[in-house]
């Protein structure tokens, strides 16, 4: 086994990739070694190859973060943001959230102004007994509407059960309006919570729901750009973000209305302590500003360690076979105890940053606190006034603390769920679809015939791999596509099917550019069966229905005999309904392969691109899964890419590429003539010599 040292990309990520005996049974991977063999999903579009001995590197591509976020100006464009696309949808039910706070928070305030009845009736102060007294001859009283209040409960109280004394009906008067204070409160607090908290689990369905339709949108492009790690940290993390940011600033609301409640009932109280209070406690607003700008970058770093676990874990899942042939468990391992101590390292800097808040604010709040006993104690006890109000006062002071503190520790929380809603709309933004040309019609296909004029192409701006190719393919006819490993044959199967969209050139099916129809008329005519059969965690019915999701059962079943799959799948557990597991793991790849070949039959699309479909099985399978191709090919426009010249050897015109040009077509008698083509050159590489088994 040999390593290649070619640079690949200009990154600072070093690995040594081998340059051969790679098995067939690990496709979409490639391997390195740097130090100890390590498995690289194909999908990392950063990797740079080198010598053997160099340490490894960072095997996870880290995402591009939005970095707007860490502005003031940017979180604030963000936080519009989500109001504006949350906020109307559910308006109505908000509306009905913040009467429900509203609710709230009037029955903490009034819960203030008992603790100061209660006060007065159990130790005493004169006017509640006179007005109690006055209230049982029925008076009309003068009075605060507390005081009006418990009058009138006083006087329900009285024709309920008739108390005797005066001063058990205003106790009775207090116990009945603090029945009723916290009934309500508990009530509509229940009310506010299961609204928001259905808001917010709609919320985040639809984040979910609304990226997963974004990203199936997008070309192959976007996907080399995004890994699938990222995308599913994106998915599931971010998009609770949005839901995240909403709750907080909802609850807030909840808060805000509870604050003004109580600060209303301590200025009714005491105007002048009042101030003192909120004097105090104005110093905490500074610390947090220099606190929230250091929690922007902890949480984004914590997004960056989610996404490794994600990527690791996915890694050891989708290499498992070759983690076990190469015995590599331990370091595995090693990278998976590596990432998630990494992220528990993040989480406990977050929860140290947040928790920064908590000493100022304890302290102030107790400085406050001892400022209001020490004046207003001192203040009573040299005016000989009653406890009454004071009492009242540091209730309504101590009430108010918590929903104070939440308020001011608002902007801390927003900025941590912030990084995740950037995130979230650096996808949802960046558009790498192909969209329909105004005015784009369905493809008609008549013949099938696929003609290239002077085609480019280039993953990466100044490093083309398809130059200037035209090229045609008979309707009707198997044209082939011959050359070594990267010479854009498989690029050229994507151009055609516009998973990308050429740079340069014009590509027609029976004369009608492929830009000027619609890309699901244009895959509606197309089947694609390549080396790598993905198969979907589900029964061989429905992956081979997928094909036609309206196909009875009896055309499943004849595409499948059509493909030569009926038979194995009969002897299967459940027949058709048998579960395939995860990307048919429960299937060898021969039979993987005939059930993709069986979706082609069932989808009987004119134009059939065959993407190296028997280069990774054994001759058997080879041989009846060649004779499935000789059936679907029968009457098609069949494009190929096949390293075995056994598979092409028949094919009406064959085209050999190198270096992303056209450099020889014809037969392949034509192209054997020349013993010093590229095309000779292979078939003696395959076969010894020129006139072998595949002549």
């Amino acid at each position: 086994m040999r390593a290649g040292c070619a640079r690949r990309d200009s990154t600072d990520v070093k690995t040594c990739s081998i340059a051969r005996g790679i098995p067939a049974e690990f496709p979409g991977f490639s391997f390195s070694i740097g130090g100890s063999l390590r498995l690289i999903p194909r999908s990392a579009d950063r990797i740079l190859t080198c010598r053997r001995g160099v340490p490894p590197g960072p095997l996870i591509r880290m995402p591009k973060l939005p970095l707007g976020v860490f502005s003031d100006s940017g979180a604030r464009s963000l936080i519009r943001r989500v109001l504006r696309e949350n906020f109307r949808t559910y308006v109505g039910r908000y509306v009905l959230a913040f009467v429900l706070m509203g609710c709230t928070a009037a029955a903490t305030g009034a819960s203030v102004f008992l603790m100061k009845n209660i006060t007065q009736v159990v130790f005493g102060g004169g006017a509640p007994d006179a007005a109690a007294s006055a209230a049982g001859r029925g008076a009309a009283l003068p009075g605060t509407w507390d005081d009006r209040a418990l009058d009138w409960i006083g006087g329900l109280a009285r024709h309920l059960y008739a108390p005797s004394e005066p001063g058990l009906v205003r106790l009775s008067a207090v116990s009945l309006a603090i029945i009723f204070v916290f009934l309500v409160k508990g009530a509509s607090h229940y009310g506010s919570s299961v609204i928001l908290a259905r808001i917010g689990n709609n919320i985040i369905a639809r984040q979910q729901e609304r990226i997963g339709r974004h990203v199936l949108r997008q070309s192959l492009a976007f996907f080399v750009r995004y890994p699938s790690s990222d995308l599913i940290t994106r998915t599931s993390q971010a998009a609770s973000s949005a839901s995240s940011v909403m709750s907080l600033l909802m609850m807030r609301v909840q808060d805000l209305f509870t604050s003004a409640a109580l600060l209303f009932a301590m200025f009714k109280l005491d105007w002048r302590l009042s101030c003192g209070a909120l004097f105090v406690m104005a110093p905490v607003l500074l610390l947090l500003g220099n606190i929230v700008k250091r929690i922007r970058k902890v949480a984004a770093s914590q997004y960056q360690g989610l996404i490794q676990v994600v990527s690791a874990i996915q890694e050891a899942i989708l290499g498992n076979k070759l983690i076990k042939t190469y015995n590599l468990e331990d370091h595995m391992s090693g990278r998976f105890r590596e990432a998630v101590g990494g992220v528990e390292q993040r989480a406990n800097k977050m929860a140290a940053v947040s928790a920064r808040t908590s000493p100022a604010m304890e302290f102030m709040g107790g400085l406050a606190v001892a400022c209001i006993v020490f004046y207003g104690g001192y203040r009573n006890l040299a005016t000989g006034q009653g406890a009454d109000s004071l009492i009242a006062f540091l209730t309504a002071l101590l009430l108010a603390y918590e929903p104070i503190k939440r308020i001011a520790r608002m902007n801390v929380q927003v900025q941590a769920s912030l990084v995740g809603v950037g995130m979230l709309y650096e996808v949802l933004d960046m558009d790498h679809s192909i969209p329909d040309a105004p005015g784009a019609r369905a493809l008609e296909v008549r013949d099938g015939a696929i003609r290239l004029e002077r085609v480019g192409f280039a993953y990466r701006p100044g490093v083309p791999v398809v130059r200037d190719v035209s090229l045609e393919c008979e309707g009707g006819a198997v044209t082939a596509l011959v050359g070594p490993s990267g010479s854009g044959k498989s690029t050229l199967l994507n151009l055609i099917e516009r998973f990308y969209e050429a740079d340069s050139g014009t590509i027609r099916i029976d004369g009608q550019d492929i830009r000027s129809i619609t890309t699901a008329s244009l895959r509606a005519n197309l089947s694609l069966v390549s080396q790598d059969t993905f198969l979907f965690s589900d029964t061989i019915r429905n992956n081979i229905r997928f094909a036609r999701p309206d196909a009875s059962d009896a055309e499943v079943a004849d595409a499948a005999r059509a493909a030569s799959a009926h038979d194995f799948i009969l002897e299967q557990p459940q027949g058709y309904e048998t579960q395939v597991g995860e990307n048919g793991g429960q299937l060898s790849g021969g039979q993987r392969q005939r059930i993709s070949i069986a979706r082609a039959f069932l989808k009987n699309a004119p134009i059939l691109l065959l993407d190296e479909a028997t280069s990774a099985l054994d001759s058997e399978s080879e041989q009846q899964i060649q004779q499935a191709f000789d059936r679907l090919m029968n009457g098609r426009t069949t494009v190929v890419i096949a390293h075995r010249f056994s598979t092409i050897r028949n094919a009406r015109r064959i085209h050999v590429m190198r270096d992303g040009g056209m450099i020889a077509s014809g037969s392949h008698e034509e192209l054997m003539r020349d013993p010093e083509g590229l095309y000779a050159s292979l078939h003696r590489l395959q076969y010894g010599h020129a006139g072998g088994a595949g002549a």
